[in-house]
């Protein structure tokens, strides 16, 4: 998905790093995560910049959370706690 959405631009690298293990289980109660900043392709977004936060859970499926922004803020650290999947069925509403 981010080679897909991510400007092919030279001028602009994709940075990704791996969630915490302690968030994924602990917040997110994922089995999976990866965090990816890149530059958007124009025909995706006028935004500056994108942050996808892809995760994970076996048995669930696979979430892509997108946030978009001109200028980094406090907010958009808020918001990277915006998804966590449910307890370990996917009828169990979880905590």
């Amino acid at each position: 998905m981010v080679v897909s959405l991510a400007t092919n631009d030279e001028d602009y690298l994709i940075a990704g790093r791996e969630v915490a293990p302690e968030l994924l289980s602990g917040f997110f109660n994922a089995d999976w995560g990866m965090q990816y900043f890149f530059h958007p392709k124009a025909g995706f977004s006028d935004w500056n910049h994108c942050e996808l936060l892809a995760l994970h859970k076996d048995g669930q499926g696979t979430a892509f959370v997108l946030f978009l922004f001109d200028e980094a803020s406090r907010e958009l650290g808020n918001r990277f706690y915006a998804f966590r999947f449910r307890g370990e069925g996917v009828g169990d509403r979880g905590p």
